[in-house]
């Protein structure tokens, strides 16, 4: 699929346009795409650990998947704005972009940098041009950027085989509720019996809170709070970063879990954990 080679595409969601460019050499060194493949190699090689480690089937076949369709791209000014070259041609119409973002990209214009600073940590997936980002300059352990690279590329995944309008609040809290889904096991089998414990011991705190003041559990949301045990599951964190997202995904971890005990069925647990997501999303200015 040559075509691809000079396609430069842009995050319509952030109101940028389509463009394509001829005369430009993707392999030309100003574009470091060599080294972008080499960000990928070496971040797909973490997440086949991950997979390995956990022999989880879906990990596997997400690796399989990047493996396959990952078209790797890099950003570029032209007139003006930053649209994207595409490195490699794809290998079928189930492609994905990927771009690894370097601290020195952010040079290429104000807004271009805004949008990349403001983007959520690590990784970010944006259906609507199929554009996968990886942000280069976080100070994240290898275990956990591999898990956030993992929980946006089932995203990539589902996108592209099963596209759904992720506009709409509803089907996105349905795709977060089942990305999730996947990564929370991922953590349990990463983080074996002593993460069960860890659990099981939050949870139970949880509950009490709950019980004891007579709040409903299908809304009220505890914030979350330090768990300084999870460093002796994953080490010890790198950043303050890193400490905020590991507490974030274990607190939607444990609210998960909770939901499983207590819904009647798996239709209402379901709909518990999409409009938890929701609501804290929204609060979050995620969800408007």
């Amino acid at each position: 699929m040559n075509r691809f080679f000079l396609l430069l595409c842009l995050f319509s969601a952030f109101c940028f346009g389509q463009y394509s460019v001829g005369g430009v050499d993707p392999n030309d060194p100003q574009y470091r795409m060599e080294e972008r493949r080499n960000c990928f190699r070496e971040q797909l090689k973490s997440a086949q650990k991950i997979a390995d480690s956990t022999k989880d089937q879906e990990a596997q076949m997400i690796c399989g998947f990047l493996r396959d369709q990952a078209v790797i791209v890099a950003p570029i000014l032209s007139n003006g704005a930053v649209n994207f070259i595409i490195g490699d041609s794809a290998k079928s119409d189930n492609y994905i972009f990927v771009i690894f973002v370097f601290r020195e990209d952010l040079s290429l214009s104000e807004h271009f940098a805004r949008m990349m600073t403001n983007i959520y940590v690590g990784s970010s997936f944006n259906p609507d041009t199929r554009i996968l980002v990886v942000k280069t300059w976080l100070d994240i352990s290898e275990t956990w950027s591999s898990i956030l690279f993992l929980h946006e590329c089932w995203h990539a995944y589902e996108y592209v085989f099963t596209p759904y309008n992720w506009s709409d609040k509803r089907e996105y809290c349905l795709h977060e509720r089942t990305t999730h889904e996947f990564e929370n096991r991922l953590l349990s089998k990463i983080g074996g019996s002593l993460y069960d414990s860890i659990m099981q011991n939050e949870i139970k705190r949880l509950e009490f809170v709950i019980d004891s003041a007579g709040l409903d559990w299908r809304e009220s949301f505890i914030s979350s709070v330090p768990v300084p045990a999870l460093d002796q599951v994953f080490g010890k964190c790198k950043s303050k970063q890193e400490e905020n997202l590991r507490y974030t995904h274990f607190w939607i971890h444990k609210y998960f879990i909770l939901y499983e005990r207590r819904c009647v069925n798996k239709k209402d647990e379901n709909l518990t954990k999409e409009l938890f997501l929701y609501a804290n999303y929204k609060n979050r200015n995620i969800l408007r």
